[in-house]
């Protein structure tokens, strides 16, 4: 716990220092006032007559602090002191807390940017191996748990100060009422406090990994509504989602109960304490009533701060394994960074007479060899259509021409120049990708054709969707091209949403155009509208469709067959059909 404290404080120093420093300061000042309030009554209690002989040094000492300010020493003026004394403590204690409050948001806002620029900015790699739904864990619950660590630290700090300070005062007051006061609250906090500090901590690394798993729990199966309905299995996502949430609810209790039962072992405590410092104040120490007065008035000032103080020790428990978790997720989206504009190449803009030579390509995952000294060359505005059984390649092989994945050997070149000598982001932003699962946000038609294209004209959107055969059914929506689509495009047909896809693939005015099975869940029509847009646009771009069935790539150029980490056969759609049950068996077969 110490060691991500001081990895928390470090990285709010490098960000916030001189906020800090100015918050601390502001600490510092709110406290010496609070101090000063609280000392000023002993002269006070002098000039109503109560006396507190034992303290003249610091009766002489306030006399002159008056003085100096332009102060008598007579009741009214002492009074007066005092209340402006407490306004200014009050006035800096505001400007600390509001200081405090916006050093807490902007903290949690720019871990909230900067994990958003990492993720998005990792390769591929990193997204497979972690879970949506921990991902935006972090973004959304984790970074918030972060602030509230830092504003428990803060808290904490100001706390331990103002304690410090009313013991302070004690001690000058009367050392032997001190010393009695601090072996009690020290044998307190070993036999009370502390293990109610590591249980807190303890519950904190766990709520914050449950809270994890249920996040993803509950994305996967809010995304996956449809499936869930159409099967009749509310029973069971429902159950395992009250696993999850069991677990949650146990560390959220915990989280929740032991603030409110060290709220009444620390009242109870107090009454034992205060009975007890009476009791050896005036009996066995013969402290005297003026002192005992402002003894039991530090007293009932300190002991909120202690219980803020242990307050502030249990936000730290709970959220500081937040901070672990997303230092550990900053590190690896660091590692697997794309570095898509660090590349030291020139800036090029990409012709749409696009030559592709991919030469003796490698790829495995997990040891299982899926592309093997793979090589295809795909000549300007040429289709290659790209067929195999499942696991064959086919996306892999994409993915590699993306830039997504990095072969473990050989070379894509780009009109002749290596793909690793070229900005990635130029590359990509010259491709038109379109998936089987088409995506589409919870926006406006217009918007989401103009995804990563805001600033087009509404004729080049409308020239796009056109182009994709789009054109007629958006204007017959309810708002045309205003209309919400829903989440993930829900309130469309399959075919318009592939539709929506290959418009806005087109108003990038790309140089390749992918498709990657994009065809293969859509009925005969809505198949058949989507293939005719595609091929009105050959002759024109150079297109590469991937598809399961032979079928669909009737009008490409040239067809491969993936299969056993290479091609296995190759020719137009005329060729492989003559040889359609030997294909038909290299479909069968899992990874071709």
């Amino acid at each position: 716990m110490l060691s991500l404290l001081r990895q928390l404080l470090k990285d709010i120093l490098q960000k916030f220092g001189l906020k800090v420093a100015i918050l601390f300061l502001l600490m510092i000042l709110a406290g010496l006032l609070d101090g000063l309030g609280m000392i000023l009554l002993l002269p006070l209690f002098n000039l109503i007559g109560v006396t507190t002989n034992e303290v003249g040094l610091i009766h002489v000492f306030m006399e002159r602090l008056v003085s100096f300010f332009g102060f008598s020493m007579d009741i009214k003026s002492v009074v007066a002191f005092i209340i402006l004394a407490f306004l200014i403590q009050a006035l800096l204690v505001i400007t600390k807390d509001w200081l405090m409050a916006r050093v807490e948001t902007v903290y949690v806002d720019e871990w909230r940017s900067c994990l958003m620029k990492l993720f998005l900015n990792a390769s591929w790699p990193f997204f497979v191996k972690n879970k949506l739904g921990s991902l935006v864990n972090l973004i959304v619950v984790q970074t918030e748990q972060v602030g509230r660590a830092f504003f428990g630290f803060a808290e904490l700090m100001v706390a331990i100060f103002m304690v410090t300070i009313y013991v302070l005062l004690s001690f000058i007051i009367s050392w032997e009422f001190t010393f009695f006061l601090i072996t009690a609250s020290a044998l307190f906090w070993v036999i009370c406090l502390f293990p109610f500090v590591k249980l807190s901590y303890k519950s904190g690394t766990k709520y914050t990994e449950f809270l994890d798993t249920m996040q993803v729990i509950a994305t996967d199966y809010i995304s996956s509504a449809k499936l869930i309905k159409a099967t009749g299995t509310e029973k069971t996502a429902l159950n395992n989602f009250g696993k999850a949430l069991y677990k949650v609810k146990e560390e959220y209790f915990k989280a929740t109960f032991f603030p409110h039962a060290l709220k009444v072992l620390m009242e109870f405590s107090a009454i034992i304490f205060l009975c007890s410092f009476l009791l050896i104040g005036v009996k066995y120490l013969g402290v005297q009533a003026g002192v005992i007065l402002v003894l039991l008035g530090i007293f009932f000032r300190m002991v909120p701060k202690l219980f803020h103080a242990y307050s502030s020790l249990q936000l730290l428990g709970r959220f500081l394994p937040s901070f672990a978790r997303i230092s550990m997720y900053q590190c690896n989206a660091i590692t697997s960074s794309e570095n898509l504009d660090t590349r030291d190449v020139a800036t090029r803009k990409f012709s749409k007479s696009l030559d592709i030579s991919i030469d003796k390509v490698t790829v495995s995952y997990d040891k299982k060899i899926v592309l093997s000294n793979f090589s295809v060359k795909i000549p300007p505005y040429q289709t290659l259509g790209i067929i195999g059984g499942s696991g064959a390649g086919k996306t892999t092989l994409v993915d590699c021409i993306l830039g997504l994945i990095k072969p473990e050997s050989g070379q894509i070149r780009i009109n002749d120049i290596v793909l690793d000598e070229i900005s990635l982001s130029e590359w990509r932003r010259s491709i038109g990708y379109v998936t089987q699962e088409t995506v589409l946000f919870h926006d406006t038609v217009g918007a989401n054709i103009k995804w990563g294209n805001e600033d087009v004209s509404d004729s080049e959107l409308f020239d796009a969707a056109k182009k994709a055969y789009a054109h007629d059914f958006i204007q017959s929506l309810p708002n045309g091209y205003d209309t919400i689509v829903g989440d993930k495009g829900v309130c469309l047909s399959g075919g318009q949403r592939q539709r929506l896809a290959l418009a806005r693939a087109l108003l990038g005015q790309p140089a390749l155009l992918i498709f990657d099975e994009a065809t293969n869940s859509l009925d005969s029509i809505s198949e058949k509208e989507v293939l005719d847009a595609i091929y009105r646009l050959k002759m024109h771009i150079t297109i590469i469709m991937i598809s399961h069935r032979l079928s669909t790539l009737k009008n490409a150029e040239k067809i491969i067959v993936l299969g056993q980490g290479g091609i296995v056969d190759e020719g137009t759609w005329h060729d492989l059909e003559s040889r359609s049950e030997h294909i038909s068996e290299v479909l069968k077969t899992p990874g071709g």
